[in-house]
């Protein structure tokens, strides 16, 4: 197959009419969403960016790929073929969508597409944010996503990517929906490998691509139920862990390492939950193949074999210039980029970076954006010097 596009053309040819873009019908009638410049609104993942498009019925979120794996028409066809079964199709907890291999023109070629129906809702990230201090209302969500397991346990299949930014929801958080199916396992890709390894604060340290099964969302499940589990009996939990979309409470580093983790240590003060945190402290120390199915993890039949001491975190008066201890190195959710390396900064315009280097300059102001003659604020952060270009 040919390369697939850079963010770059993406957004050069949506800027087209949708008639001249789109090769499905529907979509080719509708209206892309722009941004406050007036653009093509995008939002971007590690794989696809996603355009919302809006049509005379309905709205859909349009997948672009940036990267693929070369059976990605197979593995949709039998997502497809399973979502869709009679017992599946009505599901609350999936939206309708349809792989087309040719969805888009691209510098005059065609270019695959997934036409996902529009789901209103908070991301799971966005919905604790507003309602970590609601306790009932984090029971009912930690409720729903308990179902959620259980369903999805009872058709054998995994989404493979458990995490904030593709679940969304509604109604209190008594609706949940999952989104993005791109790593999804279904009964017909048994033997196949993964596509994908997930969010690497959403996922077991040793998980790898043979990991590839209906029992692949176990540990995510557990995670979650852990979380909100403790947030609900302390709310401030959330600012304390910096929690947001991308880390529940927890990050990747602490799951490798729970044992020398801050945050471990800080859940091992709830004394009434410490059962919990043993558990899901053995889980994450051993292998990938010994989670346990979530039912035994939420009804405590699952117990750790070990009562675990947390080390309270090293406190030093002295900063830190370079990493001393490596063996528990910093690990980023992204890549990482030299922010004082514009070259380098270059190649990565529309991906998701860790960007790291010195500061030399903070603006902030107001300005009008594109159309909008609104003004807005901005942070403009400088990482070398105007003069020097």
């Amino acid at each position: 197959m040919t390369d697939l596009p850079t963010l770059e053309d993406y957004l050069n040819t949506a800027q087209r009419n949708t008639k001249s873009v789109f090769l499905d019908s529907e979509l080719a009638s509708g209206s892309l969403e722009l941004n406050a410049l007036g653009l093509p609104r995008v939002r971007s993942g590690n794989f696809a960016i996603i355009f919302k498009v809006r049509c005379s019925k309905k709205t859909y979120a349009v997948r672009c790929f940036l990267h693929m794996p070369s059976d990605l028409k197979e593995r949709y066809k039998n997502i497809s073929d399973t979502l869709y079964k009679e017992e599946l199709k009505n599901a609350d907890f999936f939206s309708d969508f349809t792989f087309l291999e040719k969805g888009i023109v691209v510098n005059g070629e065609p270019f695959p597409i997934v036409k996902m129906e529009w789901i209103n809702g908070l991301t799971l990230g966005e919905f604790i944010n507003k309602n970590h201090s609601d306790s009932a209302t984090l029971t009912n969500l930690k409720n729903e996503i308990r179902n959620l397991q259980s369903y999805l346990y009872d058709k054998q299949i995994a989404h493979g990517d458990l995490q904030p930014g593709n679940l969304i929801i509604s109604k209190d958080g008594l609706d949940l929906k999952l989104i993005d199916y791109d790593g999804m396992f279904v009964p017909g890709l048994k033997g196949k490998k993964a596509s994908e390894l997930g969010h690497s604060n959403f996922q077991h340290p040793k998980r790898n691509k043979d990991n590839f099964h209906s029992y692949l969302d176990w540990f995510g499940f557990i995670q979650l139920d852990v979380s909100l589990t403790f947030l609900i009996e302390n709310p401030n939990l959330w600012d304390l862990t910096y929690s947001d979309e991308e880390g529940i409470l927890f990050r990747a580093t602490d799951l490798i390492n729970p044992l020398d983790s801050k945050i471990f240590f800080e859940l091992s003060k709830q004394i009434v939950n410490i059962h919990k945190l043993d558990a899901f402290t053995e889980i994450c120390i051993n292998h990938f193949s010994s989670i346990p199915n979530p039912k035994n993890f939420y009804s405590n039949t699952f117990r750790a074999k070990t009562n675990y001491t947390y080390k309270p975190p090293f406190k030093s008066n002295k900063s830190t210039v370079h990493t001393i201890d490596k063996s528990n190195p910093y690990l980023s959710d992204y890549q990482i980029v030299n922010g004082n390396k514009f070259p380098e900064i270059n190649g990565f315009i529309g991906k998701r970076v860790e960007i790291i280097g010195k500061v030399v300059d903070v603006r902030e102001g107001k300005s009008q954006f594109g159309l909008d003659r609104r003004l807005r604020p901005y942070i403009y952060l400088d990482m070398d010097e105007l003069k020097k270009g």
